[in-house]
């Protein structure tokens, strides 16, 4: 009798066998790879193959130039491989660099100029989609120059009724939006608003990138009229292949823990709004409370008439 042991069993057993640090730097970076309830910003791996044409590199460089504080270069002429046969090496690099996106580029005579984006959850293969270049113009053919940095967060609009419909969009979109996660806050400074990236879903399976700059006119009012200036680069690309997640386990993926408040004891709210506390101590025997003792009311002997008497001075 054999048996056969599925994809699922094979991925809890994975997560169920722990590492253990040798070392207090070991130890860091394993507490560092532990759950978050808010997540941080995750690293991207950008691959180039060797067979990648200029266009497809020039493609990897503009996403490295938009998260470079958390991207990891891997341009090796050994990274001939294709992700729908063999993710092994990605796997590799994930668990190595404690990253958990890619971008693939590659070139052939059957799919030219070919991007693959994906993720992948506790450094196994999660999913993955194939899109390939249609059209690319870089920001050195724009009249308009950059002015915002790399740090500044990007502004993500999702424009068409593809990215709530078809399933191809949709996780698309998720993958963009883990791509440009920056650390959440809760408030944002008005000036900070200098770059938006526009996504257009247009017909037969194509995806145009744009990048805006924002201008601030004044307006009378207090806040400012908004212009958008296209600064580059315009990406043009169209969806080719496509391997979907395993429902179980993008469901473990997705699972957030439970945070219940915790309640505040000894806080309360008077009737004007104010917080008031209440600090309890126990109870306190006075005469054993240490003091200061001082020399004016220390015990001191006098003689009287011949005979010793003590007397406190106060």
């Amino acid at each position: 009798m054999v048996l056969e042991i599925s994809p699922f069993t094979t991925f809890f057993i994975h997560m169920s066998v722990a590492q253990v640090a040798k070392t207090r730097k070991g130890k860091r970076i394993l507490e560092g790879r532990e759950p978050l309830i808010i997540e941080n910003e995750k690293k991207l791996l950008l691959i180039r193959a060797s067979t990648a044409d200029e266009i497809s590199q020039m493609v990897l460089k503009e996403f490295l130039a938009l998260k470079p504080h958390a991207s990891v270069k891997l341009f090796k002429k050994s990274n001939d491989f294709n992700p729908f046969e063999d993710f092994s090496s990605i796997e590799h690099w994930s668990a190595k660099f404690d990253a958990s996106l890619f971008m693939y580029a590659s070139h052939s005579k059957k799919r030219p100029q070919n991007l693959v984006f994906g993720r992948l959850f506790n450094y196994e293969m999660l999913e993955f989609l194939e899109l390939g270049l249609i059209g690319y113009d870089p920001a050195e053919f724009f009249e308009v120059q950059r002015r915002y940095t790399a740090s500044v967060r990007p502004f993500l609009v999702f424009h068409g009724d593809h990215w709530s419909n078809d399933e191809r969009y949709v996780r698309l979109q998720s993958i963009f939006m883990d791509i440009f996660h920056f650390a959440q806050d809760t408030q944002m400074n008005l000036l900070d608003m200098q770059h938006v990236i526009y996504f257009v879903a247009g017909p037969n399976g194509t995806v145009c990138m744009r990048h805006y700059q924002v201008r601030m006119r004044k307006s009378g009012r207090k806040e400012p009229r908004i212009e958008l200036e296209n600064v580059g680069a315009n990406i043009d690309m169209e969806f080719r292949r496509v391997s979907y997640a395993d429902p179980e386990i993008l469901k473990m993926a997705l699972k957030k823990p439970r945070t219940r408040p915790g309640k505040t004891k000894n806080v309360s709210t008077n009737d004007m709004g104010e917080t008031v506390g209440q600090l309890r101590f126990k109870k306190q025997n006075l005469r054993q409370i240490p003091r200061y003792k001082n020399k004016a009311l220390r015990k001191r002997t006098i003689v009287e008439d011949g005979q010793k008497v003590q007397k406190i001075t106060e």
